[in-house]
């Protein structure tokens, strides 16, 4: 079986990965053995191989590709001639092409994952997997208006509370439809609570010094250079009880919005912005622009290296993820001499 999961909503991927590693009904001794690689570098070879590689210990074998789309988007087209005709001509090679199909006769025990950001409408292995019939490809974006709200509400009841209307419009509108946040908040909320309904005053009492703005004071101290304050932050945020995998994932996400903010504003992002920056509050967006302000293009690809160096070793178990958040943030750090 073949999945896509690609887009901005990276909290619903996410589940939407943890279902597909949930053993079979009826089976709770029947793990999957997990694989993850790195789309970055990964052949098709090596991917096809992954899959067919079965354990003695599980007769299911689920393969995660991260980021193998993205070196498939199209490049948008030079005023040189030259470039534009080799634009003309671009798309997969003979060897991507062959494992098109490949990649949807999978056999039934193994599962292929590709999961993604948000890709443009004409990426090429993208294009090349809808044409299939059978794989299982989703555009991942985050609900908003009234069915933000039903989530908002079906999430905490999952965790056992309750919110009335007001409180969970109010808690979306204030975590800009980002889910980790939102999920965050009601779980917080839920412990507050206490098994009270919970209002928009409780919402407006919790989320003053919320995730969201938690995570922007720590990434303003890294930028700034601020070493012993981004460490009380992160400090900070452990007490508060934010999972290191959490503050990770949100750091991981600010410095994607610097990257693309920096992009846009050379003009290497298309005329449109991405879904991710669209759907930004105005003051997160004006906050990451100040941000963006503070790095060159040298000190960004350093910055997006360390992250991919931190999320490869969480997923190979190299690191826990606290470690590799210590780490990533030691790195994302400018030298001293800048201080």
């Amino acid at each position: 079986m073949l999945h896509v999961f690609y887009g901005p909503d990276t909290f619903t991927a996410h589940e939407e990965l943890h279902r597909i590693f949930e053993p079979q009904q009826g089976a709770e001794d029947d793990r999957p053995e997990v694989v993850w690689m790195d789309g970055a570098a990964a052949t098709p070879a090596q991917i096809a191989t992954a899959c067919q590689q079965f354990s003695l210990l599980s007769a299911r074998r689920v393969v995660v590709v991260d980021g193998l789309l993205s070196r498939f988007e199209p490049r948008k087209p030079s005023g040189d001639r030259s470039r534009k005709s080799k634009a003309k001509k671009a798309g997969l090679s003979p060897e991507w092409e062959a494992f098109v199909p490949q990649a949807a006769a999978l056999p039934d025990a193994s599962v292929l994952v590709l999961i993604d950001a948000e890709l443009k409408p004409g990426n090429y292995l993208l294009k090349a997997l809808k044409a299939l019939p059978g794989p299982d490809i989703r555009f991942m974006a985050a609900p908003r208006g009234d069915k933000l709200t039903a989530w908002v509400r079906q999430r905490a009841e999952a965790a056992g509370a309750r919110i009335d209307e007001e409180a969970a419009g109010l808690l979306g509108s204030l975590a800009a439809a980002d889910l980790w946040i939102v999920h965050a908040e009601i779980e917080k909320l839920a412990v507050y609570a206490d098994g009270r309904l919970i209002t928009a005053d409780m919402v407006k009492h919790m989320t003053a010094n919320s995730a969201s703005s938690t995570i922007f004071t720590l990434v303003d101290a890294i930028v700034e250079g601020r070493q012993a304050n981004a460490r009380l932050r992160l400090e900070q945020m452990y007490r508060d009880g934010l999972s290191a995998g959490y503050i990770f994932t949100m750091v991981e996400r600010q410095i994607r919005i610097i990257a693309q903010l920096l992009e846009a504003h050379r003009g290497t992002a298309g005329d449109e912005p991405s879904a991710e920056l669209a759907g930004l509050h105005e003051f997160a967006r004006d906050r990451a622009a100040g941000q963006s302000r503070r790095f060159d293009e040298r000190r960004l690809r350093r910055a997006l290296d360390a992250v991919i160096v931190a999320d490869r070793s969480i997923k190979t178990g190299a690191c826990t993820e606290r470690t590799a958040l210590d780490l990533l943030v030691t790195d994302l750090l400018p030298a001293p001499t800048r201080i």
